[in-house]
């Protein structure tokens, strides 16, 4: 694939067993880890475990392993379990013999068999009601299903791919989930959220103007749009990233596309501040400091962000908040869960934002992109 920044990675319908192509767009050491993870894991046919955030890509991961696997030219077949009541998930997954229910005037066939031999990708498993998970859990055990109303066992054979945005683990402490499906679901992935990987916003936001030009010339960004990117927290991901970029080249004039065209409200981007830490970070110990150097590269936050990116308990981050504020080294607008903090001299606004932040590009990372185009449809 290419490696010149700014161009286009070649897409192919089919790649190869042993490639994730296409996949992610990006240079985030984190993403690339895991999309390495994932490709050798495809090659084995072992399951995989996909968790992050509402558009992070999940079901494109998961389209990108069973193209990179031994299954590649079998079928994919997708379901979210947390869109269908318990009962009709049970008859999509499962199938039906004529009879079995009101309405079932045909047998029908679930998406256990018509996954065989492909991928079954199982979106939001953690919202799979127990009863299912048990039956599931032989049917990837065993190799067989069963239709609703039938006795005979019909053999399946494919691979799965489950994705959730749930810690499994705590669900299953919790007695909501079967410690027993968690452990037959292999190895958890974790896609990072778009706020985690720093400059990737660019090369995404790029790469969706190329797909807006439909071949011709792409609009171009300019300082305003390049800042307002770099400081919008994201909260839909890759996804939400697609849909204001698609917008915005739709409305842009001269072949530009500026701030007003992604900011849909027209409120001004906060800047990131420079320069060393105040003394207030000194004074307050440790985990002042932290607050102090997530606040730096803003935007504002709120306490519940602050604790995700500092990972300061709450009560201890909430102490340390209020002697910055008193010091005057960090700054509040707003009252109750509407509060957002932010340091004092950065030339920040109060803006309305969502919860989180995003990095500087990383350091050290590889330069091979790999193209994204979000989770499903955005």
């Amino acid at each position: 694939m290419p490696t010149t920044p700014g161009i286009r990675p070649e897409v192919r319908t089919l790649p190869p067993p042993g490639s994730l192509a296409p996949a992610i767009l990006g240079r985030d050491p984190a993403v690339m880890r895991a999309l390495e993870t994932a490709r050798r894991i495809a090659g084995c046919g072992h399951p995989v475990l996909l968790r992050g955030e509402t558009g992070t890509g999940k079901e494109l991961v998961a389209r990108a392993v069973h193209l990179a696997s031994p299954r590649c030219r079998g079928p994919f077949r997708a379901v979210n379990c947390a869109a269908l009541p318990a009962g009709l998930l049970e008859a999509e997954l499962f199938g039906a013999a004529r009879g079995a229910f009101t309405g079932a005037d045909a047998p029908r066939q679930g998406l256990l068999e018509a996954a065989d031999g492909g991928t079954l990708f199982l979106d939001e498993i953690g919202d799979m009601p127990a009863g299912l998970q048990a039956a599931l859990l032989r049917v990837i055990e065993d190799g067989v299903v069963r239709r609703l109303g039938e006795v005979e066992e019909r053999r399946v054979d494919f691979a799965v791919v489950a994705a959730t945005h749930r810690d499994l683990g705590r669900l299953v402490a919790e007695g909501r989930f079967r410690a027993d499906l968690l452990y037959r679901l292999g190895r958890e992935l974790r896609l990072p959220p778009l706020r985690e990987r720093g400059g990737d916003v660019l090369l995404l936001a790029r790469a969706f103007l190329l797909e807006a030009a439909g071949g011709g010339p792409p609009p171009a960004l300019d300082g305003g749009a390049e800042a307002w990117l770099l400081a919008h927290p994201f909260p839909g991901n890759v996804r939400e990233l697609r849909w204001r970029v698609l917008s915005a080249a739709a409305l842009a004039e001269d072949g530009v596309v500026g701030r007003r065209e992604l900011d849909g409200d027209g409120e001004p981007a906060p800047a990131a501040a420079e320069g060393p830490l105040p003394a207030a970070a000194l004074a307050g110990g440790p985990s002042a400091a932290r607050i102090l150097e997530a606040l730096r590269r803003g935007p504002p936050l709120g306490a519940g962000a602050l604790v995700r990116e500092t990972g300061v308990p709450r009560r201890t981050l909430q102490r340390a908040l209020a002697g910055l504020v008193r010091e005057g080294g960090v700054l509040r607008a707003g009252q109750g869960p509407s509060t957002r903090y932010f340091l004092a001299g950065s030339g920040m606004l109060p803006v309305r934002t969502g919860a989180g932040m995003d990095g500087p590009p990383a350091e050290g990372s590889r330069k091979e992109p790999i193209f994204e185009i979000g989770e499903g449809s955005p």
